[in-house]
């Protein structure tokens, strides 16, 4: 049986500024957005104009577009033993929430961070500082949103034992939250491929962090196998989880129920696209994991 439609969304730019990232989500055919706010490559925060700041809100309100995440840049670790570097992480990481709160975004989605070498419990601990810290600085509504990961070494958040810690030791607020990421809990050793897997990963889930933390899931496939603890992602059905895997995610009314964020290559190497938001709406809808992994490649949809 097929479920409901899922709200898919992905990835966009916002290259020219933020109202520009509305245009691309509606010309993929998303209905939820997640975006960079600065350079993800740079620690530079881009200042945006009460004007930009209003079109993007007017844009989003106008075509439908919602929920909203900002991604913190890739240069953020708050789990490094470099004090200099965790505080310049925060201070990212504040500046985020600053713009969240403009923009009305649901939440700012980050990676834990890497302990390069220090252990699992020093690492742990400085990311429970950084946040107890940017958490005393702002108590606006945006949440915060610890992404799982591929559990690669030093990588903090492969295990949802690893984030229920990080959440407990900071108080369990209703602030924190989880992205759960469909390539790196396959990559990180759950299986997420069959309908006994999805059912044991998220009953585990619900137990160690708990499902009502749950508040986006980044739909992509993986370009490494199972448990292979290495984090690459691929385009819907040409990865490892594959269309009959995403056939037992979207299948599932937890998965379904939350926003679906792309974050895959695109098909033509431009980052997510039209196809990929086209295929994972056609695999919801397909009547068994047989008939999603008939599907074509590239399928064409109506996005209204």
């Amino acid at each position: 049986m097929a479920v409901a439609r899922p709200c898919v969304g992905a990835h966009v730019s916002t290259a020219g500024g933020l109202v520009h990232a509305v245009d691309r989500a509606v010309d993929i055919g998303a209905h939820c957005v997640q975006i960079f706010v600065s350079a993800p490559q740079q620690w530079r925060q881009t200042q945006h104009k009460d004007a930009d700041v209003a079109a993007f809100r007017e844009g989003l309100a106008s075509r439908g577009l919602a929920p909203v995440f900002i991604h913190a840049v890739y240069l953020l670790n708050l789990a490094s033993p470099n004090e200099e570097l965790r505080r310049r992480s925060v201070e990212v990481l504040l500046s985020h929430l600053r713009v969240a709160d403009q923009i009305g975004a649901a939440g700012v989605i980050f990676h834990p961070g890497s302990h390069t070498g220090s252990g699992d419990e020093a690492g742990e601990q400085a990311i429970v500082n950084s946040l107890r810290f940017a958490m005393r600085q702002h108590d606006g509504p945006a949440g915060l949103l610890l992404e799982t990961t591929a559990g690669s070494k030093g990588i903090i958040g492969g295990t949802f034992e690893q984030l229920a810690r990080l959440i407990e030791r900071l108080g369990g607020g209703a602030r924190l939250q989880v992205c759960l990421d469909t390539a790196h809990v396959f990559e990180a050793g759950y299986d997420c491929i069959t309908a006994d897997g999805v059912n044991r990963m998220l009953t585990r889930f619900d137990e160690t962090v708990g499902l009502s933390r749950l508040t986006c899931v980044h739909a992509n496939d993986s370009k490494t196998p199972f448990a292979s603890h290495v984090d690459r992602h691929a385009n819907i059905g040409e990865g490892h989880i594959g269309r009959a895997g995403f056939w037992h995610l979207l299948h599932d009314p937890t998965i379904a129920a939350r926003p679906l964020v792309l974050e895959v290559p695109g098909f033509t190497g431009e980052g997510p696209d039209r196809p990929n938001v086209d295929l994972l709406r056609a695999i919801a809808a397909a009547p068994s994991p047989e008939v999603a992994q008939g599907l074509p490649l590239l399928v064409t949809g109506d996005d209204a």
